[in-house]
């Protein structure tokens, strides 16, 4: 087996990472992956030498067998020492331990199991490794839209991949095959380490120059001055100053509602289809506390209004959505949008609710839950950057809601009128609001 981590070693020394990231590089990296490839190098051995003799012994054993007694006076000679059944009696005898010996073997220790598990884990480290230096795939710049990749700006991103490779290697290593009697972690609730405390995705380093390095002129000179469209205020994010510039200017500049009669009548599925509503801040101003239900996704189409006791499930929700703006289609998350158009994320609680995300200019995604406003955060009160891998259990943390449906990525036209219909109740609202 080729030695893969020594070419690494010599690569590492032509990037332009400082000594420490060096340092860590090879032993965080380098070092793991070394040993991974002489885990290899072992089990290849004993897996072939092991599967080889079960093999080839449980041919030979029957065919021993049957030429043992192929006549007469053989079963009386096997107590002869210089009989021929004697010497195949032997040898079937040592074969078929041979063969129980090493199925035992393979067994107990799960040869199999980590020959496989082990040669998986190592093919995915070389290709992190590769990745990351190459600045292809993840490391293209997938973290940090806009912003040219360096092995620099980077370097955090592959050190949190190395960390995930680890860490799913430990636990499938140690508390799963494994016996259940055997090496259970101390834990009461039966939860492994690693999914007790989860590695958290590092926050991208990109200072907002280098952000704006891209964006409109207009907006470049908004956050230049730090002012917004129409003198509106965006509330502050929970964020860096840089993150929480970018993202309120943006939102402003796709026309979020920044007063509270707009804000409280238009929820996730509005915002997400960029819809703002006259009529709905209109109805605010003449109903009580602003007692006006959302917008609902297969409303303008005459779909039946949402029922508690019906659960929601993505293929009625994409019906729902196709049959109200049939020109909206069904994408993935590499997958670009045409021009004209940009993508939205469904997701669904199915006892409970559905939800909408959207993705910003920046690549980065936002939500407004409800008639709160709007945020770029998931659950953990991190920057979303995909909402399929984003935290979406709000159970617990002031609300019983958990979206953990993922349904699909789609593409919504935004040079032409979209379909909306507002239509649910005021309690919905009311508890909407309250659960988020």
């Amino acid at each position: 087996m080729k030695q893969t981590s020594n070419t690494f070693t010599l690569a590492l020394q032509k990037t332009k990472l400082d000594e420490l990231k060096k340092l860590i590089f090879e032993q965080r990296f380098i070092q793991v992956l070394q040993s991974f490839e002489t885990r290899c190098l072992r089990l290849d051995w004993f897996f072939h030498t092991l599967r080889i003799l079960v093999t080839v012994g449980s041919l030979i054993v029957p065919a021993l067998l049957s030429i043992q007694y192929s006549d007469t006076s053989a079963s009386t000679s096997i107590k002869d020492p210089d009989s021929f059944a004697y010497e195949i009696y032997w040898a079937t005898w040592v074969i078929s331990l041979l063969v129980t010996t090493s199925n035992g073997i393979v067994s107990v220790f799960k040869i199999d199991k980590k020959y496989y598990f082990v040669h998986t884990t190592m093919e995915q480290l070389r290709s992190e490794g590769w990745q990351y230096l190459e600045l292809s795939g993840r490391y293209s710049g997938f973290h940090t839209p806009g912003v040219t990749p360096t092995h620099e700006n980077q370097f955090v991103y592959f050190c949190h991949a190395v960390e995930k490779i680890k860490m799913h290697q430990v636990e499938e290593e140690y508390f799963k095959l494994t016996d259940s009697h055997t090496h259970t972690p101390p834990k009461q609730d039966g939860k492994s380490e690693s999914k007790d405390n989860p590695l958290i995705h590092p926050t991208p380093q990109v200072s907002l120059e280098e952000i704006a390095k891209n964006l409109p002129l207009e907006l470049k000179r908004q956050l230049k001055t730090m002012a917004l469209v129409d003198g509106a205020t965006a509330p502050p994010l929970p964020v860096s100053t840089e993150l929480q510039t970018v993202s309120a200017a943006e939102k402003t500049l796709l026309r979020v509602p920044s007063n509270t009669q707009v804000r409280e009548t238009h929820n996730c599925f509005a915002y997400a289809m960029n819809v703002h509503d006259p009529k709905q801040f209109t109805a605010c101003f003449k109903s009580k506390d602003c007692d006006v239900p959302f917008h609902q996704p297969g409303a303008a189409s005459g779909h039946k209004k949402f029922s508690s006791q019906k659960k929601k499930t993505c293929s009625d929700m994409i019906g729902r959505l196709l049959g109200d703006n049939p020109t909206m289609k069904v994408t993935s998350f590499t997958d670009k949008c045409p021009a004209r158009t940009s993508k939205i994320s469904l997701v669904v609680d199915a006892d409970e609710d559905y939800h909408f995300y959207r993705q910003d200019s920046n690549g980065m995604w936002s939500h407004k839950p409800g008639g709160t406003p709007v945020t770029n955060l998931d659950a953990d009160g991190k920057p979303i950057y995909d909402p399929k891998l984003a935290n979406r259990n709000y159970d617990g943390k002031g609300s019983k809601l958990n979206y953990d449906i993922f349904c699909s990525y789609m593409c919504v036209p935004r040079d032409r009128p979209l379909y909306l219909k507002i239509g649910g109740s005021r309690r919905r609202f009311l508890t909407r609001k309250r659960r988020i």
